[in-house]
């Protein structure tokens, strides 16, 4: 896939999110709607915990800490972008999957800066509430779990090893 056509897609998918999350908070922070009754709903909350994690085991890592993951995260995610790269590894899943990857890490940290926590809206009863970019990092995962096999041809450290030695050599 060329930047021409991933760009808008990247841009695409993180408006969607956060346009959602705008009308949802504008026009329907209230709301309780069953979507599949007796356990999936509609339900808006602010999670201010920035993490399920957080939320889950109350360990009260800051905003700031969360911003980092992200940051970091993205960083990684760009090691493993290259290492397909130098590869040969590329093909349209690959390419969606970064797209993925990169909108959901965008739109968390739009969420932590702009909105101090993260507006959830989709409900599995008595399990954990989500939204789109939690979606998004799920479809990443699933292409990673997919692509799998394909990463195994070229040793990762391989890769480190040639990234350090273009750098030296600059």
């Amino acid at each position: 896939m060329t930047k021409k056509k991933a760009v808008p897609l990247y841009l695409f998918l993180i408006l969607l999110d956060q346009g959602i999350k705008l009308i949802i908070h504008f026009h329907f922070m209230e709301s309780y709607i069953p979507i599949i009754r007796p356990f999936f709903y509609f339900d808006p909350v602010l999670n201010t915990q920035y993490s399920w994690i957080n939320s889950m085991f109350g360990l009260g890592l800051s905003r700031g800490f969360h911003i980092m993951i992200c940051f970091l995260v993205a960083g990684l995610v760009w090691l493993l972008q290259r290492h397909l790269s130098l590869s040969d590894e590329r093909s349209v899943l690959t390419d969606l999957m970064f797209i993925f990857c990169y909108s959901s890490c965008t739109c968390a940290l739009i969420d932590r800066i702009f909105w101090n926590g993260s507006l959830d809206f989709l409900a599995v009863k008595g399990l954990f509430i989500f939204d789109l970019k939690d979606i998004y990092i799920d479809l990443f995962i699933a292409a990673l779990l997919i692509q799998n096999k394909k990463f195994r041809r070229r040793p990762f450290a391989d890769t480190l090893k040639s990234l350090w030695r273009a750098r030296r050599s600059n």
